[in-house]
């Protein structure tokens, strides 16, 4: 009864340890930032970390809400793919996407990567009325992304 109860106990552990690791696999950190442009825009930053343990690699996504006279008129959306080994990193891939609102349109959106950086940019515009937004972002050697 007492093997028994052992084997349990440790299957019971295992099955734990296993279950807790692959939750956490593709885990997500929110940060938020609001920037007010003094000119009726105002830009809200959201970034999502999406990491792999044991793989060595982390990927983001920031997605830039810009907002005219308190309304949204489009969001642009970011994300940079990055491999690192703890003594050097490489951005290895990147996309966008963006979104109009409310009859605003975007142009002129892109993204591109070089070294450890991912940036991109993105313009909506609506008649003469037009605002560019810029994100970017740098990995470190340990998989930090800021």
């Amino acid at each position: 009864m007492r093997i028994l109860k052992r084997k349990f106990l440790t299957l019971f552990l295992s099955l734990a340890t296993i279950f807790a690791f692959s939750m956490n696999a593709n885990a997500a950190y929110l940060d938020v930032q609001t920037i007010d442009l003094g000119d009726g825009f105002e830009v809200v930053i959201t970034e999502s970390n999406y990491v792999q343990p044991y793989a060595s690699t982390v990927s983001k996504t920031k997605t830039a809400s810009v907002k005219y006279d308190g309304s949204t008129v489009g969001k642009f959306y970011l994300t940079g793919y990055f491999a690192y080994d703890g003594s050097r990193a490489i951005a290895t891939d990147d996309d966008y996407s963006a979104t109009g609102y409310s009859g605003w349109d975007y142009k002129n959106a892109s993204s591109s990567h070089s070294g450890t950086k991912v940036s991109g940019k993105c313009t909506f515009y609506k008649g003469s009325t037009s605002k560019t937004v810029s994100l970017s972002m740098t990995c470190s050697p340990d998989g930090d992304i800021s």
